[in-house]
């Protein structure tokens, strides 16, 4: 009867592991997601209507509202997510937080009260059933994750893009930086997107203000995290602190455009907290990201990059965030200043303007047959004196330039 009911249960989670594995569910354990079936979702027990419904009732309560529960967002280790929406206005959504560590997230409520406009929008917290409520902002695309899989319906996404992300979270990351606070998390599933579009990174759960001469913790997601983190190494300064969030910043980037990692293949690599700080050590020098220019130094055999290569300009931006020695990477506000941030975010957000939110969704910023937008970047690198040339003096910017297509 034992064994039956063993081997019953074995094949169960046999064929669930199956009918899982793909794509999305690979990208899901490797970002450190909890993935649940919507079935889940839609039998929800007694105990979790009553824990939502309380939550929803303090909240109308403290705010004078009359908001109802709309769907579970989210669940994990750290709580539950719901978005609750208002019974006169379906458009006016909120999202209710409900967290099971309280000291992590009583620092993430300390956090986003900072006055700012760089931040998730925060509208407070309280507790309920014994837990710590936070109301936040509703980004109605989902995370960075959901948004490249279902709604750019892709795996990887285009330079130009990539720009703009990284405009918006290096400006983010630079003013926590000067408030005081890095944010030791950065991952796909940190990132929102709503349909403006912004990006926006959330999670401040492990976030921590800066200290005089400490240790780094061990925290965060492997696929992200830097080598000084694995090292728990020494800081000494303000701006060694917060470098571990520049690489995890690059690590994210280069995934979303290759879709791997820079400097193991995640398909044949096993994500270890040893193996990755061995190789970290035993590479600690100034590292070039070689898959990008000469294939016969990579480390490993990246085939991404035979039908998709970066322009010049970015992978000068990428190799000043990825390298191993902390030392040799930029400051988030020495990265505002890079042609990459400086000149092509600055006119991406002109066009922005310009055309409305839709420009962004256009075939996912593929650009190349944008006379106007080509010129406007040529004419801007003249302008400040910045161009990038090669070895035959042409002038090279993103990577349509170099096809011609200017």
């Amino acid at each position: 009867m034992f064994n039956k009911l063993f081997k019953g249960n074995i094949l169960k989670k046999i064929e669930k592991i199956i009918k899982k594995t793909s794509l999305f569910y690979i990208h899901s354990i490797l970002h450190g997601m909890e993935i649940e079936d919507n079935n889940h979702y839609s039998n929800l027990n007694s105990n979790k209507d009553n824990l939502y419904n309380n939550c929803i009732e303090e909240y109308n309560k403290i705010n004078n509202t009359n908001f109802e529960f709309k769907e579970v967002l989210g669940k994990g280790g750290f709580g539950e997510v719901i978005l609750i929406k208002e019974k006169k206005d379906e458009n006016k959504n909120i999202v209710l937080k409900i967290t099971n560590n309280k000291k992590q997230d009583e620092r993430e409520c300390k956090i986003l009260s900072i006055p700012n406009n760089f931040l998730i929008k925060f509208y407070g917290s309280f507790i309920c059933n014994n837990k710590l409520v936070m109301a936040l902002e509703y980004y109605n695309l989902g995370n960075l994750r959901n948004f490249i899989h279902d709604v750019l319906k892709c795996n990887s996404i285009k330079e130009q893009l990539i720009c703009y992300i990284a405009g918006q979270l290096i400006n983010q990351l630079s003013m926590m930086n000067k408030w005081g606070f890095g944010h030791f998390d950065i991952k796909s599933a940190n990132v929102l997107v709503n349909e403006n579009p912004s990006f926006c990174l959330c999670d401040h759960s492990i976030s921590k203000f800066y200290e005089n001469n400490g240790n780094f913790k061990l925290g965060g997601t492997l696929f992200y995290m830097a080598p000084e983190i694995l090292n728990t190494a020494k800081y000494k300064n303000k701006e060694e602190f917060f470098k571990p969030d520049v690489f995890s910043l690059g690590i994210l980037l280069f995934f979303i455009f290759c879709n791997n990692h820079p400097y193991f293949d995640k398909d044949n690599f096993t994500f270890t907290q040893s193996k990755c700080k061995n190789f970290y050590n035993k590479n600690n020098c100034t590292q070039n990201l070689r898959y990008f220019t000469d294939k016969k130094n990579c480390i490993t055999n990246l085939k991404c990059f035979t039908d998709k290569k970066p322009s010049p300009v970015f992978l000068d931006f990428i190799n000043k965030l990825l390298p191993i020695n902390q030392k040799d990477r930029l400051t988030f506000s020495d990265l505002l200043e890079h042609p990459f941030i400086k000149v092509f975010y600055n006119i991406l957000l002109r066009y922005k303007q310009k055309y409305g939110d839709q420009f962004f969704f256009l075939k996912n910023l593929h650009l190349n047959n944008c006379k106007e937008y080509n010129e406007e970047i040529k004419k801007f690198l003249i302008k400040n004196d910045i161009l990038l040339k090669n070895d035959n003096n042409k002038i090279l910017g993103f990577y349509y330039y170099r096809n011609g297509n200017s």
